[in-house]
């Protein structure tokens, strides 16, 4: 007998997106050198504040929470490991912050991992067209396409042909409108379904 689940919950917004990565970014920068872990509501907060922190930034707030300064050649080595999570910071200014919702359903879980193998299928797709990706851009574009259209399903879209994949991906990248959050021209992915079938 076969039972339907949907396919994800709500995607968060790609400015959301990114300040998570770079929240478990530091975290494994702080595990890595203090060998305990870095509470994810107190750098969350902290990322708030300073999306893009300074070197006296990353300082106040280490000693706040270690009660232990970092040396400066190392506090400089992790602001520039954190500047790199955003590689296109541009690009993350086109989005519009005034279309997204203020609570989001979906941390950073399952659609996370989603995500991540729809962007590493698409970079060797795109590689075999001679197309240029650029994978960042792409996960904060399937963050907000997923908010444009929630009936996108990732777990479809991973399982489409060559073909149809490149479709869907190269339509979301095209048509996506980052300032409104909506996909426009009539773009109508192949994996927009409301539901997959699971066996039970």
């Amino acid at each position: 007998m076969k039972s339907y689940i949907a396919c994800e919950q709500e995607m968060m917004h790609p400015k959301e997106y990114l300040r998570a990565l770079k929240i478990d970014h530091l975290q494994e920068l702080f595990k890595a050198e203090f060998k305990r872990v870095l509470c994810y509501d107190k750098t969350d907060e902290f990322f708030i504040v300073f999306f893009e922190p300074t070197v006296d930034d990353l300082r106040q707030f280490v000693q706040s929470i270690n009660g232990k300064e970092l040396t400066h050649s190392m506090l400089l080595q992790w602001k520039y490991s954190l500047a790199n999570v955003c590689t296109s910071p541009s690009y993350l200014n086109s989005y519009a912050a005034d279309w997204y919702p203020k609570k989001y359903v979906l941390g950073f879980g399952q659609s996370r991992f989603e995500v991540e193998a729809i962007v590493t299928r698409a970079t060797v797709v795109y590689k075999e067209r001679d197309s240029e990706l650029d994978p960042l851009s792409l996960q904060l574009d399937l963050c907000a396409a997923k908010h444009a259209l929630p009936d996108i399903c990732l777990q479809t879209l991973l399982k489409l042909n060559d073909d149809d994949f490149f479709h869907d991906i190269s339509g979301i990248v095209k048509n996506l409108n980052r300032q409104t959050g909506r996909i426009e021209k009539f773009f109508m992915p192949k994996s927009y379904n409301l539901f997959i079938p699971t066996e039970d």
